[in-house]
């Protein structure tokens, strides 16, 4: 049974490393999560993580305010940083996840990111099956408008902003 852990704690940092790097391909070094960890601990995000017993399957964060003007202007959380590990991806991980940090706000809309390049495909996929609407303000990088003509870096921060109106208030 899968266990969505209400806050990051301490002793979950060596497992979600070691499970990241094994079975993401990729890494985040324990120094992220720790400053994820201290940050929650401050009250400026939320940290969640979906973990069996001694198996981790992803994570997510909220953040209460948002890098991205569009959000941070309109006082709308972000979620952000959403990860689930490739083999256990389509298995309704990502939608609990995204779920936990709708149910978490009090406000009247929640916001989401996302990249542009393939490997965001499922994610793009996922977000608009949840009910989220593209923001209308076009593409950003490094959360300033892509303007016309304009060749930014094809990378994790070339994105498109989602909304979402939800009933929690």
């Amino acid at each position: 049974k899968l266990l969505m852990q209400i806050s990051l704690l301490t002793s979950d940092l060596v497992l979600i490393c070691e499970h990241y790097q094994d079975d993401h391909g990729s890494s985040k070094s324990p120094d992220y999560f720790q400053k994820m960890l201290t940050q929650q601990d401050k009250g400026v995000l939320q940290f969640w993580v979906a973990q069996n017993e001694d198996r981790y399957y992803g994570h997510v964060r909220l953040l209460y305010q948002s890098k991205y003007p569009g959000f941070r202007d309109s006082n709308i959380p972000e979620i952000s940083d959403l990860n689930v590990i490739p083999g256990y991806r389509k298995k309704g991980i990502g939608s609990k996840l995204i779920k936990i940090c709708e149910n978490a706000v009090k406000t009247e809309y929640i916001g989401i990111g996302v990249g542009l390049y393939p490997g965001y495909n499922n994610a793009q996929r996922l977000y608009c099956k949840l009910g989220y609407i593209l923001d209308g303000n076009g593409v950003h990088s490094y959360y300033k408008p892509v303007q016309y003509g304009e060749c930014p870096p094809f990378d994790d921060e070339l994105q498109l902003f989602f909304i979402k109106r939800i009933m929690n208030n």
